[in-house]
């Protein structure tokens, strides 16, 4: 799952940060082994 927000006067007020992106990803093994994964990035 991803989410991407470009607000027009960039994040929190600050043009120099103008795109958040939200990442999430869970994995599973056969080995019974389980990831979950949260990236958060700005640009």
């Amino acid at each position: 799952m991803r989410m991407k927000f470009t607000p027009l006067n960039g994040i929190f007020g600050l043009k120099h940060w103008n795109t958040l992106e939200i990442r999430y990803g869970h994995y599973t093994r056969t080995t019974n082994m389980t990831s979950d994964i949260i990236n958060i990035k700005y640009k």
